[in-house]
């Protein structure tokens, strides 16, 4: 909907996406790293290749990088440039999912202690 009436965000609003954006990515990735057991749960396909080939760190930031890319890639399938409003609409969008993957391998952790 947001894309079909296109309101502009206030730059503080679009901020704040944008930054609860990168603190739901960091929490989801840090609870899979730090229990590399999850890997194998991973819905994504991407990140467990990227971090067996390069470790924890560096595939936690190629990561951000694609999908920041994937981002940018989804705001011109919905309009002809990119503004910083429509980039934090997906960027919020996407946090969102993370924090879903954080609660779902939250779950998966506590299921896995009460065996």
């Amino acid at each position: 909907l947001y894309f079909y009436f296109h309101p502009v965000l206030p730059m503080g609003i679009s901020f704040a996406f944008w930054g609860l954006f990168l603190f739901f990515y960091f929490l989801d990735a840090h609870i899979t790293v730090c229990n590399s057991d999850l890997m194998r749960y991973e819905k994504n396909i991407v990140f467990p290749l990227l971090y067996e080939r390069f470790g924890h760190v560096i595939s936690i930031v190629m990561q951000c990088g694609l999908e920041i890319l994937v981002m940018m890639m989804l705001v011109f399938f919905f309009t002809v440039k990119i503004g910083f409003s429509d980039a934090s609409v997906t960027a919020f969008a996407f946090g969102l999912s993370h924090l879903s993957g954080y609660f779902s391998n939250k779950k998966i952790i506590d299921s896995l202690k009460h065996r």
